[in-house]
C-alpha cells in the first residue's frame, strides 16, 4: 500500500491535468484564462503531482511518518474536494459563459483613457511609497534577518498598511495590458521605459518583504495578462525554460531567507543544494496539512467556520480589537505546535493551510460544501469574462483569478485581504478618472485602429 500511495498520487494529478488541458483546447490564448481550467492544472500539481514525490521520497515537514490509512484519506478526500468543485462549476454555468467569451471578437478591447491611468498611478504609488518608506525605516532599526523571523509581530495591528506595497504590482498590470491593447489593436509602442521601472519597483518590495511569491507574482500575472493577446497555440521553449528558471530562483530565495531567519549566514552553495525538485515540491506540501489532522484526530478541534469568518471581520485593525479572530495559519500553527503562534512572542511563524485542509479543519468532511462554493466562485469568473472589453477590468479579473488559485495553497484571510487591496485602487482610479472626466477638464484621446 505505501508502494502504491505515491503511483496512485501521480496518476490522479495527471488525470486532473489532462483534463484540464483537454478543456483549454482552442487556436488563440485565450484558452488560458478558462478558471477551471487553471483550477484543474494547479490542483492536480499542488495536491497529487507534488504529494506523490514526497510521499516516495518520504518528506515531511510535520512529522517522520503518518499512517497508511491516513494518507488514503487524504487522497480520497483531495479527489472528492476536485469532484466537488467541478460539480459547482458546471452547475453554476461557468462553462457556458467561458465558451462566450472564446467566440467574442477581440476587437471589442479599447486601451485605458491616459486620465484614468494617471489617477490609478497617483492612488497607488504615494500611499505605497509611504508604506515602502515605513518598511525601510523598520529594517534598519531591527536589521534584515531579525525583522524577517520578527515581521509578524512587528506589523501587528499595520496589515493593510502593509499591504499598501503591492499597490505598484496593481499599476504595472494596468501599464503592461495597456501597452499590449496599444500594440496589438492600434499600431503603437509599448511604453517600455515604464513597464521596466515598475517591475524593478515590484520586485524590489517583494524582496524587501522576503516574499517569494511577491517577487515572482509580476513575472506570471504579465504572462497571465499576455495570454489573451497571444496568437500562438503553442508555448516558445524559450519561454518554458525561463518560467523554469524563475521557480529555481524563487526556490533559492526561500532557502536564503531561512538562512537569514535562523542567523546561520548567507551560503549560496548550500541553498542551492536545497533547491532540488524534491525541495521545489516541498515547497508545496500543503497537502500535509490536511494528512497531520487525519493522522492526529485528537491533536485539534474543529473551528466551525471560525477562520473564514475572520475575512469578515479583518478589516478591522487588531490594535483596535486586540482579540480578533484569526485566520487559518495561526490556528493550524497552535495545533501543530502548541503555543508557539503568540503574538506577544518572537520568532513566530505561521503555517498556510490550503483550501481543502481549511475546509476540514473547519467542518471536517463537511468541508467538501465549501468546495462546491468555490466551483461557484469559479463560474462566477467564468460569467464575468464575457463583459471584459478593457485592461482595468482584464487586471481586476486576473488579480481576483489569482487569488482563488492563492486560496490552494493560503490562508483564506489572508488571500481575501491581498485580492481586496489589490482591486482597491483600480476602483479608487476609476472613480476618481470618471469625476475628473465629468468636470470637462479632460478629453479622451483617439485611437486609429490598424
Amino acid at each position: 500500500m505505501a508502494t502504491m500511495l505515491p503511483i496512485v498520487f501521480a496518476i490522479a494529478g495527471t488525470a486532473f491535468i489532462a483534463v484540464g488541458l483537454g478543456v483549454a483546447r482552442g487556436q488563440d490564448g485565450r484558452r488560458f484564462a478558462n478558471p477551471i481550467c487553471l483550477f484543474l492544472i494547479s490542483y492536480g500539481c499542488l495536491y497529487f503531482l507534488a504529494p506523490a514525490l514526497l510521499i516516495g521520497a518520504g518528506r515531511f515537514r510535520h512529522a517522520t511518518v503518518y499512517s497508511e490509512s491516513s494518507l488514503a484519506n487524504a487522497l480520497l478526500y483531495l479527489l472528492l474536494f476536485g469532484v466537488a468543485v467541478l460539480i459547482g462549476y458546471y452547475l453554476a454555468g461557468g462553462n457556458i459563459q467561458y465558451a462566450r467569451f472564446r467566440q467574442r471578437p477581440s476587437g471589442l478591447w479599447k486601451p485605458t483613457p491616459r486620465v484614468t491611468l494617471l489617477s490609478i498611478a497617483i492612488v497607488v504609488l504615494v500611499p505605497a511609497l509611504i508604506s515602502v518608506a515605513a518598511l525601510i525605516s523598520k529594517i534598519a532599526q531591527y536589521g534584515y534577518g531579525a525583522f524577517l523571523a520578527n515581521r509578524i509581530v512587528l506589523e501587528t495591528g499595520e496589515g493593510y498598511f502593509s499591504m499598501l506595497r503591492r499597490w505598484p504590482l496593481v499599476l504595472l498590470l494596468v501599464v503592461y495590458t495597456r501597452g499590449l491593447v496599444l500594440r496589438r489593436y492600434y499600431g503603437q509602442r509599448q511604453p517600455i521605459i515604464i513597464i521596466a521601472l515598475l517591475l524593478v519597483l515590484t520586485i524590489i518590495i517583494g524582496a524587501l518583504n522576503g516574499s517569494r511569491t511577491e517577487i515572482a507574482m509580476p513575472f506570471v500575472m504579465m504572462a497571465a495578462c499576455y495570454t489573451v493577446f497571444s496568437k500562438v497555440s503553442r508555448i516558445p521553449l524559450a519561454k518554458l525554460v525561463m518560467v523554469g528558471v524563475m521557480i529555481f530562483v524563487a526556490v533559492l530565495l526561500g532557502e536564503i531567507r531561512q538562512q537569514l531567519m535562523s542567523g546561520v549566514g548567507i551560503d549560496i552553495r548550500e541553498a542551492a543544494k536545497g533547491s532540488t525538485v524534491v525541495n521545489l515540491a516541498y515547497n508545496f506540501g500543503e497537502y500535509e496539512n490536511l494528512v497531520w489532522m487525519m493522522d492526529r484526530p485528537d491533536a485539534f478541534q474543529y473551528l466551525h467556520g471560525r477562520t473564514f469568518a475572520a475575512a469578515v471581520v479583518g478589516w478591522v485593525p487588531r490594535r483596535a480589537w486586540p482579540d480578533k479572530p484569526l485566520g487559518g495559519g495561526p490556528y493550524l500553527r497552535n495545533f501543530i505546535i502548541p503555543g508557539s503562534y503568540d503574538l506577544r512572542g518572537h520568532n513566530i511563524t505561521s503555517y498556510t493551510p490550503g483550501l481543502p485542509a481549511e475546509a476540514y479543519m473547519n467542518f471536517g468532511w463537511f468541508g467538501l460544501f465549501v468546495a462546491l462554493l468555490y466551483g461557484v466562485g469559479l463560474a462566477l469568473l467564468a460569467r464575468w469574462i464575457n463583459r471584459i472589453a478593457g485592461p482595468l477590468t482584464y487586471v481586476c479579473w486576473w488579480s481576483i483569478m489569482f487569488g482563488m488559485l492563492l486560496y490552494l495553497r493560503g490562508e483564506f484571510f489572508g488571500v481575501t485581504a491581498r485580492v481586496f487591496m489589490m482591486v482597491v485602487p483600480l476602483v479608487i482610479g476609476m472613480v476618481v478618472a470618471g469625476i475628473v472626466s465629468n468636470l470637462g477638464k479632460t478629453a479622451a484621446p483617439t485611437y486609429q485602429r490598424v
